[in-house]
């Protein structure tokens, strides 16, 4: 079985980030989440500029879809 190496994984994931958000890279503070075949990577920029990226083996835990965590702004509003 081939592996990839971490560099190898990041750079398929700021490609495909990239091409998903019009040529947008993480800012500080962001984090980004991909689901490999065989485990999810998390890849943050901190607010120092530090690149972290962690693995998870355990397979991804899928939730509600129709459940927004995030709302846009003046959505949910009370008047």
């Amino acid at each position: 079985m081939k592996t990839i190496d971490t560099m190898e994984a990041l750079e398929l994931f700021t490609k495909i980030y990239a091409e998903k958000y019009n040529g947008q890279l993480l800012e500080p503070g962001e984090k980004g989440v991909a689901v490999l075949k065989n485990c999810t990577m998390i890849v943050e920029l901190t607010e120092d500029k530090v690149l972290k990226m962690e693995f998870s083996g355990s397979e991804p835990i899928y939730i509600d879809e129709n459940l927004d965590m995030y709302v846009a702004d003046g959505e949910g509003d009370e008047d």
